[in-house]
């Protein structure tokens, strides 16, 4: 959704009393996203992969970033709250491929 869609859907809530609450799951649970082919490039390696966006690429993290920035944007024209899930850092760290290299990355901070 764009950020005016967004807006929308927002606005209707309130005509019925309903706080619309933005919401993203990611970086991981985002297999929804990273299905689509301008996306699919992202995921990181590891047992679910293509459920995780690579944490470490800095293409994905713009993307995920400007994600997370269109539901703050959104929430900000009526809705008081939004919800930015980032779960499962346990897979940080074990990507090793052409596109992310968080396993030397994480090496070289001592993780």
């Amino acid at each position: 959704m764009s950020p005016a869609e967004y807006q929308e859907l927002t606005d209707y809530g309130l005509r019925y009393h309903v706080q619309v609450v933005p919401y993203l799951d990611g970086p991981g649970h985002i297999a929804f996203i990273l299905k689509h082919p301008e996306y699919a490039k992202y995921p990181a390696p590891s047992p679910t992969a293509t459920t995780k966006c690579a944490r470490t690429n800095p293409e994905a993290h713009q993307v995920l970033s400007g994600m997370f920035q269109d539901l703050v944007d959104a929430k900000i024209g009526g809705g008081k709250f939004v919800y930015l899930s980032t779960d499962e850092p346990y897979y940080v760290g074990l990507a090793d491929n052409s596109q992310c290299q968080e396993k030397a990355a994480a090496q070289q901070e001592g993780a």
